[in-house]
């Protein structure tokens, strides 16, 4: 990915893209989280220009949406390993502001603690099993499944009670 002068590109936007190419053709289709039109069902076939496309549920029609639009992604299997980009600590710019805060704080937090983690159109309830550049990754807390949340689109961050 480019260098974007420490804009919400560099710290959301391309890990969320980082995140989503590795999910391209998995078995069952993950859901996309949008920050205004809610979620979908999505089998990604390409991730290309900071755009995701796929076919919804049951193929046919083919989505696309742009990654800057894209909060989290969940319905990933535990069995998919999914790397994550390595953290940094950023000068100036969104990331300095919202980005690196979030992350250090998520950085704090107990790994076998229930979080409740609320985002733009969503919520992850789970355990946090790794965070990286721009995303927090939450295991279920059956542990059957992975959901991937943009640290940037982040609301509330706190126990499940």
């Amino acid at each position: 990915m480019g260098h974007f002068d420490e804009t919400i590109c560099d710290c959301c936007v391309c890990p969320m893209q980082c995140v989503l190419d590795q999910l391209r053709n998995t078995e069952n289709p993950v859901v996309i989280f949008t920050t205004t039109l809610g979620n979908f069902d999505l089998t990604i076939t390409e991730v290309n220009d900071f755009i995701v496309s796929g076919t919804g549920a049951g193929g046919g029609t083919v989505r696309n949406f742009p990654i800057c639009n894209v909060s989290g992604v969940s319905n990933i299997p535990l069995s998919r390993q999914v790397k994550l980009k390595p953290n940094r600590t950023s000068v100036k710019g969104e990331c300095s502001c919202c980005e690196d805060p979030t992350n250090q704080l998520l950085r704090t937090l107990s790994r076998e603690q229930l979080f409740n983690l609320r985002f733009l159109v969503g919520t992850a309830i789970g355990f946090i099993s790794d965070i990286g550049e721009g995303i927090v990754m939450i295991q279920s807390q059956d542990g059957t499944m992975k959901t991937a949340v943009s640290i940037c689109s982040l609301n509330r961050i706190g126990p499940n009670l």
